[in-house]
């Protein structure tokens, strides 16, 4: 579909701002102005039924919000669909590449077998490829709609639950153990204003080493330290003076806290007591506000959650706030952008360079080839031999760490590999807990 531009766009001799598509006669598809806030406040308000005004009004505070990033369809006037796509940095294992995450993509009931949805998206969509994103993410309450879109289901993005009361009582066992071995424990206290500075240098640290974390400005720590959605921020800090000197000590991990719900959490490796004090001091807090669980929002890769298991506790499937989902938006820009990852794969596993993996994908193969100063995704037409045979969507997940080879192999999603040609896909294709806060997203 060929998206006009606002100059191509004219009627009547004059220039329609925004109007980025016509669905059908009286059907178009428009970037939002500041004029229709309005509008879309209420149609959000029809669909979630809750009062989100306070919440929408907050989020038009945010830093780097544009009208402009809000989709809307209207029906001969009527607004009767919207989605929202916000332009991100994120980090893969300290390369950055640009994303897209689409918010709040709803439609009027009446209107859903219309296809309005999957409309927007893929203009949504579009839009992204042509702005340079590499992939897309989505918190989505309607997971089915992406899903047909040809996005993907984040593995692994789960959380962890347990009584309160028995995972404190799991951590003080620990603690006690700790003591008769003569290991020190941080201190855990709320946050201050002063503290920001510490906590946004931490999550600068850390973030870029994981898969899918976003990139946060200092402006974008103030308006979400302002918003208060959370109910609490705890600092671990630790203290390598005496502490009747005066010393304020060093920040070494912090949690982020909605009622019950640990929603982040950052720690120093150098420090792994932090880890257990901010959960504990997050069991207390649960406890005194008389909620008798507590849960871990965190990166399935935490060690956490293994210990609130033990204790009890289960591995929910489904957030309370939607399904996490993925779509690959320009294979060739992320094979490209992600080179140092490729190699450093490589490097560590003893493989030389120029080295490729081959898929056959839909009617042609699609090679991710590595050498010595670059990635690349080369197309090479109909040509299997040697290629591994897949689907388009597993191609895809491969690439983004959603879905490792191995895993692949046992679902029957490709076939069994020769021993070196899996040793090279393994090492191209590792699964990667791909994790996103959801912080930013929580409603007031």
């Amino acid at each position: 579909m060929h998206i006009p531009s606002p100059e191509e766009d004219r009627i009547g001799g004059f220039v329609r701002p925004g109007r980025l598509s016509e669905l059908s006669p009286g059907v178009e598809v428009v970037a939002a102005h500041a004029g229709d806030h309005a509008l879309v406040l209420n149609l959000l308000v029809q669909i979630r039924h809750a009062d989100l005004s306070e919440d929408f009004q907050s989020r038009l505070d945010a830093p780097g919000y544009s009208p402009t990033d809000r989709l809307l369809v209207r029906r001969n006037g009527q607004l009767v669909a919207h989605a929202q796509a916000t332009r991100h940095i994120a980090w893969f294992e300290g390369q950055r590449a640009p994303v897209v995450r689409i918010d709040d993509l709803v439609v009027l009931p009446e209107y859903a077998p219309a296809g309005y949805q999957l409309a927007l998206l893929r203009i949504a969509e579009e839009n992204a490829v042509r702005e340079g994103a590499t992939a897309l993410f989505s918190l989505a309450a309607d997971s089915e709609s992406f899903a047909t879109a040809g996005w993907s289901r984040v593995r692994g993005q789960l959380h962890t639950q347990a009584r309160a009361r028995a995972v404190l009582a799991h951590l003080e066992a620990q603690r006690e153990q700790r003591r008769r071995r003569r290991r020190g424990e941080p201190e855990v206290r709320a946050w201050r204003l002063v503290d920001l500075d510490a906590v946004e240098a931490l999550f600068g640290r850390l973030v870029p080493q994981a898969w899918g974390g976003l990139h946060r400005t200092s402006e974008l720590w103030r308006w979400l330290a302002g918003r208060k959605t959370h109910d609490a921020i705890l600092l671990a800090v630790e203290h390598d003076h005496d502490r009747s000197r005066g010393e304020s000590g060093q920040a070494v991990g912090y949690a982020v806290v909605r009622d019950s719900r640990v929603v982040e959490m950052l720690v120093d490796p150098a420090h792994p007591a932090a880890r257990t004090a901010l959960l504990a001091q997050a069991c207390r807090d649960a406890i005194d506000r008389d909620h008798h669980y507590v849960s871990l929002h965190t990166s399935a890769d935490d060690p956490l959650h293994e210990l609130i298991v033990t204790a009890g506790g289960s591995w929910a499937s489904q957030s309370v706030d939607g399904q996490w989902m993925v779509k690959l938006a320009a294979p060739d820009r992320w094979v490209e952008r992600l080179y140092d990852v490729w190699r450093e794969r490589t490097v560590a596993a003893g493989i030389d360079r120029p080295v490729e993996c081959a898929f056959h994908v839909g009617g042609e193969t699609l090679a991710v080839v590595l050498t010595r100063r670059s990635a690349r995704l080369e197309h090479r037409g109909d040509n299997p031999t040697g290629a591994i045979p897949c689907s388009r969507a597993v191609f895809h997940e491969l690439l983004l760490g959603n879905l490792s080879i191995g895993r692949a192999e046992r679902d029957g999603l490709v076939p069994r590999l020769a021993p070196a040609v899996a040793r090279v896909a393994a090492t191209f294709f590792p699964v990667r807990h791909l994790w996103q806060s959801p912080w930013e997203l929580l409603r007031l």
